[in-house]
């Protein structure tokens, strides 16, 4: 009751009257917590920003945003710097600095990329040659890291290449060149270069010296998990991921536990292991829930979504799919989008809702369109829409059609789907020599990546081929491996 009569009040008063209460207000907390100000630092903030008290607003309101930025409190952290940024002199070239590399992280963590991006260009510009170094080498850092994300790699490249440069003319601290080495190996990992991105990963590691108890160490850690994965060397990855958690967890990073979560799951998921993979990513879209990456809890559910998909739960899948869909369109999002496009075409498809799958796909093409990028997967997934109608010349024109787009993509399990579909609609044509060759060097494209759903699949097709040209001791070899591949994942078998 008192606090609704405080609150009736308070709208009653004039700006100029509720600006006197907050510096009030701001200044008493200020005397009571003169010895504890950093536990209340939120509230001195509020009030002093309210009151617009350009001086103490932004001391503390600076201190807020970085200490709720640190606990992975988002959208809060972005709140108290853009009011700080109203209030802040634009002369102040170390407080311009701070403000805007904070927003640019901040908009990076809730999907806002073009926006964090700008951030980092106006700092850049707005203090050339005012700007110490060692600035210069976080936005530049944090630019190519950004850049990555979008998938703008050779982008990514040069401004890591401009950061690295700058460190050569100061004595940098051990974890800016840590850091620095931790983002150019997750560009190489994303470049699917992973001897390289272990390389930079030791140097990383060498650079922290003997303290590895911080979040650069853990995501160095979770950057080598997927290069040994990559390098099909589980053992090596999983003591990797589990190294990159239990440096997470013992340094309270909840941001990037929930990242080494979504990467095992992804690991478990390639090994056929659904459940466990299940169990990583929901672990890991709680804690992005709760710490308001969007971008994060949108792509949890696509991953979701695609081990429903797995395991033949397509409705399911199907509320994974839309709810990632509608985050990244909220976001802005387009790369994220296509993505959950192609899921939802793909149940569609799968459930027999041609007419929805036709949709998706369009609305998938169009965005590739829009973004200059190939097709190659939409193509893929538009080949099989033509299969499942029957229509196999246009099946094959787009089968063509993604692998040759896809040639510059370097996407390997792209291209074994469309060979794999080469093959499955040259075995209804009784291409058996042809149709083998295809599907033989899918399998050898999905071996290279540890796909067990696509190795069980291709297995499949080349049993039956061999059973059609009458190879039966071949046949039930072949279908045998498929069989027990589908018994490990969980799935219902699909050579009964």
């Amino acid at each position: 009751c008192h606090s609704e009569i405080g609150r009736t009040l308070y709208t009653t008063l004039a700006e100029s009257d509720r600006r006197r209460l907050h510096a009030q207000a701001g200044e008493a907390l200020e005397r009571l917590c003169a010895d504890s100000a950093d536990e209340r630092v939120v509230q001195l903030a509020r009030h002093f920003l309210r009151a617009g008290d350009a001086p103490r607003g932004v001391q503390y309101g600076l201190t807020a945003a970085e200490s709720l930025k640190a606990a992975s409190a988002n959208n809060e952290a972005r709140e108290f710097y853009e009011n700080v940024q109203s209030l802040a002199d634009p002369a102040d070239v170390s407080t311009e600095l701070r403000i805007r590399e904070g927003l640019a992280e901040v908009y990076r963590f809730v999907g806002e990329r073009d926006r964090g991006l700008r951030c980092c260009r106006e700092a850049i510009q707005s203090c050339a040659g005012r700007a110490p170094s060692r600035s210069l080498i976080r936005l530049h850092r944090l630019m190519g890291t950004i850049l990555e994300a979008t998938g703008e790699f050779e982008e990514a490249q040069d401004h890591f290449a401009l950061a690295h440069g700058l460190l050569r003319s100061v004595t940098p601290p051990r974890e800016e060149l840590a850091k620095l080495y931790e983002c150019m190996g997750q560009l190489a990992i994303r470049r699917r270069n992973a001897a390289e991105a272990v390389r930079l990963s030791r140097l990383s590691l060498d650079a922290l010296g003997t303290d590895h108890d911080n979040a650069t160490a853990a995501s160095v850690y979770t950057n080598m998990a997927v290069a040994h994965q990559l390098l099909q060397e589980t053992d090596e990855a999983l003591w990797c991921f589990d190294k990159s958690m239990a440096i997470r967890q013992r340094i309270g990073d909840r941001e990037g536990l929930s990242r080494s979560l979504h990467n095992k799951g992804a690991l478990h998921r390639r090994r056929g292991e659904y459940d466990h993979a299940l169990r990583c990513y929901r672990q890991s879209l709680e804690i992005k829930t709760k710490v308001g990456n969007r971008e994060g809890v949108a792509a949890s559910h696509y991953n979701i979504g695609n081990v429903y998909c797995l395991q033949g739960e397509y409705e399911l899948a199907r509320e994974e799919y839309q709810g990632s869909l509608t985050i990244r369109e909220r976001i802005g999002d387009k790369l994220g989008q296509v993505a959950a496009l192609l899921g939802l075409a793909h149940v569609c498809r799968t459930t027999a809702d041609y007419g929805g799958a036709q949709q998706s796909l369009s609305r998938c093409l169009a965005l590739q369109e829009e973004l200059g990028q190939d097709a190659a997967a939409p193509c893929t997934e538009l080949a099989a829409l033509h299969l499942d109608l029957g229509a196999h010349e246009e099946a094959e024109a787009a089968v063509e059609r993604a692998l040759t787009a896809g040639k510059s993509a370097a996407r390997g399990f792209d291209r074994g789907m469309c060979l794999m579909l080469q093959g499955k609609i040259r075995l209804q044509r009784q291409e058996w020599e042809s149709a083998d060759h295809a599907l033989r060097t899918a399998l050898e494209l999905f071996e290279e990546r540890d796909s067990q759903e696509g190795i069980g699949e291709t297995l499949l097709l080349l049993g039956r081929s061999a059973l059609r040209q009458g190879d039966v001791e071949g046949a039930d070899r072949l279908l045998a491996r498929s069989r027990e591949i589908d018994r490990q994942s969980g799935r219902s078998s699909l050579t009964s």
